[in-house]
C-alpha cells in the first residue's frame, strides 16, 4: 500500500463486515471529496477446501465479506 500511498492515493480502512465502519468511510469521503464517482469494491477472500472441513461460521463470514459487505457498500455509494 506504501507505494500506491507514495503515489498521492489517500488510503481509507474499512471493515465490509462492519456497518458503522463502512457508513463513517463512506462520510469522510463525502465530506473530504463532496462526491464519490467510482466504488472499486474489491474486498473479498476465499476459504478452500472440501465442505465437510469448513465451519459454517467460516462459510457464512465469507459471504458476509465477500457477498453481503459488498451490495451494502453499493448501497450506500449509489445514492
Amino acid at each position: 500500500m506504501e507505494e500506491i500511498k507514495n503515489a498521492g492515493v489517500r488510503l481509507l480502512q474499512m471493515d465490509v463486515t462492519d456497518d458503522a465502519s463502512m457508513i463513517k468511510g463512506i462520510l469522510e469521503i463525502i465530506e473530504n471529496e463532496k462526491r464519490i464517482d467510482v466504488l472499486v469494491n474489491n474486498a473479498g477472500y476465499g476459504s478452500f477446501g472440501a465442505l465437510e472441513d469448513i465451519t459454517v461460521s467460516e462459510a457464512k463470514y465469507q459471504f458476509e465479506v465477500n457477498l453481503f459487505g459488498l451490495a451494502r457498500l453499493i448501497q450506500l455509494v449509489l445514492p
